[in-house]
């Protein structure tokens, strides 16, 4: 349960003074203005790991490359590699299969 689903629940479930609601109102409506302000702005990691996913793109063939191969041809860790072939995989722009316990991935067709 969210800080706003529980500040609703209260509201509706007892009873408070004048003074009390308004706090709790404002309370819910600076966290709302605080998520909104966190969904829209990238933070500078997920600013530099746009040009990282492109860079994998150009790494990428074919065949199937591991994610250990990406890293080191970025020169970053085998999990960082992983973590944002990951995400191009739920995007639709790389293809992920398993050969023999491991993971290729390529370019998506």
């Amino acid at each position: 349960m969210t800080k706003i689903e529980m500040i609703n629940s209260m509201l509706t479930k007892y009873e408070f003074s004048t003074e009390e609601v308004e706090f709790l109102t404002k309370y819910r409506e600076s966290i709302a203005k605080a998520n909104a302000r966190k969904s829209t702005k990238p933070t500078k990691t997920q600013i530099a790991n746009e040009g990282l996913k492109e860079r994998i793109l150009e790494v990428l063939t074919s065949e199937g490359v591991t994610a250990k191969a990406v890293g080191e041809a970025l020169e970053v860790s085998s999990q960082k590699a992983s973590a944002l072939l990951k995400q191009l995989v739920e995007t639709g722009k790389v293809a992920k299969e398993t050969v023999k316990g491991k993971s290729l991935f390529r370019l998506a067709e």
